[in-house]
């Protein structure tokens, strides 16, 4: 006399249920989650690829002919119109106060005429009074206390293009940048 299987009890039915569903539920979700991905990685395929910007290395710098240079002769010396310290014409900013150079008018007018930033010595053009980043008011660069630049056994380097200078100079001639001292 064969027994007949017992009928299932609720409490089976729903275990069953419910590990049916779960396992729907995890089946759904990794499967969401691989075509997320693979949609993803599709898009990241379709960009062009980000040009990779390698260090500059600075060696020499090379100052670009400008239209106006042409008007200048080659032996003519470049003025800083702050503190009237001449320079040869490569030179396109002042080593002392960082102020962009012009073409010397000549022997008349040798007296300083611009003014400089009392906190951090940049110089500025006639008709500037005060400085617009420390809204210091400037002081005539012939009144200025002449100070001896150290020479010391340091050099300065300019942050912006790498060109080391003496210790004496306190702005990068290429591009007016304050110098930072070499350790």
């Amino acid at each position: 006399m064969g027994s007949a299987p017992a009928p299932a009890r609720p409490s089976d039915r729903r275990r069953l249920f419910v590990g049916v569903v779960g396992f729907s539920a995890l089946v759904f979700g990794l499967t969401g989650l691989w075509l997320l991905r693979r949609q993803k990685a599709r898009a990241q395929a379709a960009l062009p690829p980000e040009p990779v910007a390698s260090a500059p290395i600075v060696t020499r710098i090379e100052a670009p002919a400008r239209p106006s240079a042409a008007a200048v002769p080659a032996d003519a010396l470049m003025l800083c119109p702050t503190c009237r310290a001449e320079y040869r014409p490569p030179a396109r900013f002042c080593k002392l106060d960082g102020n962009r150079l012009v073409p010397s008018p000549g022997s008349e007018g040798r007296g300083p005429t611009g003014g400089v930033c009392p906190v951090c010595d940049q110089g500025f053009d006639p008709g500037t009074t005060e400085c617009p980043v420390h809204d210091e008011e400037l002081i005539p660069a012939g009144a200025q206390p002449s100070t001896e630049r150290p020479s010391g056994q340091y050099p300065k380097i300019c942050p912006t293009c790498g060109v080391q200078y003496p210790n004496g100079s306190g702005f990068c001639g290429a591009d007016g940048s304050a110098l930072v001292t070499v350790n």
